[in-house]
């Protein structure tokens, strides 16, 4: 282990723990169903299809990922 790879101040620590891909996959999700609202409201059941099963494929990566 090398020095360079310890945080030297605490703020880096917490930041690096939250960027993670579980992490990153929960930000898209809350912000891909925040996007479904207008979606639904212009009537565009395709978009709203794919953009649900592309938010239900990051649940189940998520999951995938919970578990290794």
């Amino acid at each position: 282990m090398n020095l360079g790879d310890i945080p030297t101040r605490p703020e880096q620590a917490v930041s690096n723990r939250l960027r993670t891909v579980p992490n990153l996959l929960c930000t898209v999700r809350l912000l891909g169903s925040v996007a479904l609202i207008p979606i639904v409201l212009q009537a565009r059941s395709e978009l709203f299809l794919a953009v649900l099963l592309g938010l239900a494929a990051t649940d189940w990566l998520d999951g995938k990922l919970a578990f290794m």
